[in-house]
C-alpha cells in the first residue's frame, strides 16, 4: 500500500504547476569551468535571463514571452524584498518589475529565471537552451548574459 501512495504523492507534485521561488537575499558568484563567472542565487541554483529580441527570438519583452506553461519551466525569482548583493554581487544591480501581481526580481534590468528542469546537482543546464521564443542565459556578475556557442551576440 505504501508504495502507491508514494507514487500518487509523486504524481499529484508533478502535475501541479511550479511556482514563482520566493527569495530575499543570499545571491552568490559561482564559476563555472566552460561559462566563467556566474549568478546564483541562495541556494546555489544558476539563475537565467531570457534573450527575445535578438536573431532567433520572438521579438516580445520575456515577460510576455514567457507564457504560464513556459513559466512552469521556467520560474520567476519573486521579491521579497531587494537583496543587498554581496561580495562580487553589486547591490545596485538589483531591481524588481510587476508581473501578473507580484514583485519580479530583476537584475541589470532583466527579470531573472531558475530552470526548474535542473536535477539538483547545481549544474547551470538550462544555459544557451533554445526555447518559448528566445534563448535562456546564465547573468554575469555586471548583469550581462553569457553567450555561448550559437547564441546571437545581439544587445537585448
Amino acid at each position: 500500500m505504501r508504495p502507491l501512495l508514494a507514487l500518487a504523492a509523486l504524481s499529484a507534485c508533478l502535475a501541479a504547476p511550479l511556482a514563482a521561488q520566493p527569495v530575499s537575499d543570499g545571491f552568490q558568484v559561482l564559476d563555472h569551468e566552460e561559462h566563467g563567472p556566474y549568478l546564483a542565487g541562495p541556494n546555489g541554483r544558476p539563475v537565467y535571463v531570457f534573450l527575445t529580441t535578438g536573431r532567433g527570438g520572438d521579438g516580445l519583452p520575456p515577460l510576455e514571452s514567457c507564457t504560464q506553461r513556459c513559466l512552469e519551466e521556467w520560474p520567476l525569482i519573486v521579491a521579497e524584498e531587494t537583496p543587498e548583493g554581496g561580495p562580487n554581487v553589486p547591490a545596485e544591480l538589483f531591481g524588481t518589475v510587476s508581473h501578473r501581481g507580484k514583485d519580479v526580481l530583476t537584475y541589470g534590468g532583466r527579470p531573472l529565471f531558475t530552470f526548474a528542469l535542473e536535477d539538483g546537482d547545481l549544474v547551470p543546464d538550462g544555459h544557451a537552451v533554445h526555447t518559448w521564443g528566445g534563448w535562456w542565459a546564465l547573468v554575469r556578475p555586471d548583469g550581462m548574459p553569457i553567450r555561448t556557442g550559437i547564441m546571437p551576440n545581439s544587445v537585448d
